[in-house]
């Protein structure tokens, strides 16, 4: 979308499409109304969601990990058709030593190292190597764990 506004990268100033500049240093114009910036990726943290997969209908343990590169924040889903399943989350710092990682399940900000079915996670990953899951447990049918990272 062209809003017709003007970056000039030689002054640090936006110019508006009548040739007045915006006035940044308090947020607020001549007119009083403000401005809003996105520079470089999307709203938020982290830029926009990609899509991951830990786990598709598993049904046996089993152990999952995605590198976590330049992200900061992971949340995930738990399900399947299992009767019960324990599922462990772990993090891998600069030292590559695995170790529990404590997430926030969303339902009711409840904190633990570990999740079940028909729960909703998020993780702060930043500055971390990898980011773990782990079936620990599973029984009676199947279970996924996917979600978003950004």
């Amino acid at each position: 979308m062209d809003t017709g506004f003007i970056y000039d990268s030689h002054t640090g100033k936006v110019h508006r499409p009548n040739g007045t500049i915006v006035e940044g240093s308090n947020g607020i114009n001549n007119d009083g109304s403000r401005n809003v910036y996105v520079v470089g990726g999307s709203m938020g943290s982290g830029g926009t969601p990609e899509a991951i997969t830990f786990m598709d209908s598993v049904t046996s343990t089993t152990t999952s990990s995605y590198t976590v590169n330049n992200k900061s924040k992971i949340t995930l889903e738990i399900y399947g058709t299992a009767t019960s399943a324990t599922v462990n989350f772990k993090a891998v710092g600069p030292s590559g030593t695995s170790r529990a990682m404590s997430g926030v399940r969303i339902s009711d900000f409840g904190v633990a190292t570990s999740g079940t079915l028909g729960e909703i996670w998020q993780f702060d990953v930043t500055g971390l190597t990898s980011f773990i899951v782990e079936v620990a447990s599973i029984s009676g049918g199947n279970v996924s764990v996917k979600g978003t990272v950004v």
